[in-house]
């Protein structure tokens, strides 16, 4: 049963901006996009930051179709470490160490930033389901970010739970929460049968309304349900949970230990749609730890389960229908013979099809853009050499062909094209893979895990040093 209540009593204290004492920053420049001589030095919940906010708005862009040019590198501040690349309406905001910048995607400068100044103190970032706003968390506190301009919009404080060290995940699990539009999604499982999730309004807008609901859960109730994960979609909220023991991952009706996903309404609570492991889905082939960036990536009105690598997976989802696109999806890779999926859109997947088909004395394959009942839409054939460092944009394949490591680059394949790359591009920062030995470690170190991404403006690929801080990004334009 769901319910919408005021949360009195148990709220944290809410502080602004605009109620700490502030000094003007003022740093040495380093390099040519970050302006050190901007910014404001204050307290956030008790911590020093250095906050600057876009001095003019930046219009909404398309991602392109293509590219065809290196644009610009942009230079952490300090040698702060990149961790993700996110994508918003006006361009990209960068997840450091340390806190967060806001991009321009044309010119590679840097129009806000937000940073904790105190030593040690490690950040999360996760953008709300529109993106047109940015939690940061370090400590016991969010801070909510306008995704365009790096304004304050408030902070939310909260207690960690006794289970925390260290910086906590937005997760549904976490103490903090699962960032919605409306504010933090946490869950708490009961002792049997049942598991507890609660909306934490943001009350800086104005509505200090939340809601508390029990989803069911566990029917048998052999044992208390476990708490898996979650994620969030425009509109709504996702609870995976597991119940009895874990199961190993390599059986299809456990799907890695989730038994059912549960979706709410993230304005009220109320349940929207349920689907069980084994009766709607089964997961049949796994490559990749859910650890690895999650158990689901959302993409638009689906949601991929990520076990083959990130945004890689047999099992897509309706969000918003609550069903099953497919829980098939190719996953045969072989010398002789593949079919696999190495990207899944919100519209359909990319695989890597051939039988060893020959071209110029070569083993020569196909990239095929598919819809998801399999038929293909475009294709473009290419020596089959990778099925990682892929980029499908709307005209074009992008392959990061890393190779030579001292000279990697983009290799640009046109749809319906030849094979032949309508360009070739340097991509001016290192992309060291010596280290790397399994798809899945190349894919969330140089690939859709917010290292080689399209975002509104450009094509932007953070560089890979191994064992050192990745401090440069590379911008690509059409």
């Amino acid at each position: 049963m769901s319910s919408t209540v005021p949360l009195t009593g148990s709220m944290p204290p809410v502080r602004h901006g605009g109620a700490v004492a502030a000094v003007l920053a003022l740093a040495l420049v380093s390099g040519c996009t970050w302006p050190f001589a901007q910014g404001e030095r204050r307290e956030v919940a008790g911590l020093p930051v250095l906050h600057m906010t876009a001095d003019r708005t930046l219009e909404e862009a398309a991602v392109p179709t293509t590219v065809d040019a290196h644009a610009w590198v942009w230079k952490s501040p300090g040698g702060s470490d990149i961790q993700r690349i996110l994508p918003v309406p006006t361009g990209a905001v960068v997840h450091m160490d340390d806190g967060v910048a806001g991009l321009d995607t044309a010119t590679g400068e840097t129009v806000w930033s937000f940073r904790f100044q105190e030593h040690g103190i490690r950040t999360d970032v996760a953008p709300t389901p529109d993106r047109r706003r940015v939690a940061v968390v370090a400590d016991e506190a969010v801070v909510l970010l306008d995704s365009a301009t790096g304004a304050e919009i408030g902070v939310y404080e909260y207690e960690p739970g006794p289970r925390t060290i260290g910086p906590t995940r937005l997760a549904i699990d976490g103490p903090a929460g699962l960032v919605v539009d409306a504010g933090l999604v946490s869950a708490r499982p009961q002792e049997i049968g049942a598991i507890d999730v609660t909306l934490d309004p943001w009350a800086f807008d104005g509505d200090d309304r939340g809601w508390h609901t029990e989803v069911r859960a566990c029917d048998e109730g052999i044992s208390p349900p476990r708490i898996e994960g979650g994620f969030a979609f425009p509109g709504g909220v996702v609870l995976l949970h597991g119940c009895g023991e874990p199961k190993g991952s390599d059986d299809p009706a456990e799907d890695a230990g989730v038994s059912e996903l549960v979706a709410l309404d993230a304005n009220d609570g109320e349940e929207l749609w349920r689907l069980r492991t084994g009766e709607d889905f089964t997961v049949e082939h796994h490559e990749n730890n859910p650890g690895n960036g999650g158990h689901f990536a959302v993409l638009d009105g689906v949601a991929v389960r990520q076990n083959l690598a990130p945004h890689r997976g047999t099992l897509v989802i309706d969000t918003v229908a609550g069903e099953v696109i497919s829980d098939e999806l190719p996953h045969l890779m072989a010398t002789t013979e593949s079919d696999f999926v190495v990207r899944v859109l919100s519209d359909g997947y990319v695989a890597l099809a051939g039988a060893g088909l020959s071209r110029h004395g070569e083993q020569w394959g196909r990239y095929e853009l598919r819809d998801f009942s399999g038929r293909a839409r475009a294709a473009v054939p290419a020596k089959i050499v990778q099925a990682d460092g892929l980029l499908p944009l709307e005209d074009a394949l992008v392959r990061l062909d890393w190779t030579d490591p001292d000279d990697p680059h983009l290799v640009v394949l046109d749809w319906d094209g030849t094979g032949e790359p309508t360009a070739r591009i340097p991509t001016e920062v290192k992309v060291e893979t010596r280290e790397v030995t399994g798809r899945t470690q190349a894919e969330m170190e140089v690939g859709p895990a917010g290292t080689f991404v399209a975002v509104p403006g450009a094509v932007l690929l953070r560089e890979y040093r191994h064992g050192r801080p990745q401090t440069r990004i590379s911008g690509f334009t059409g």
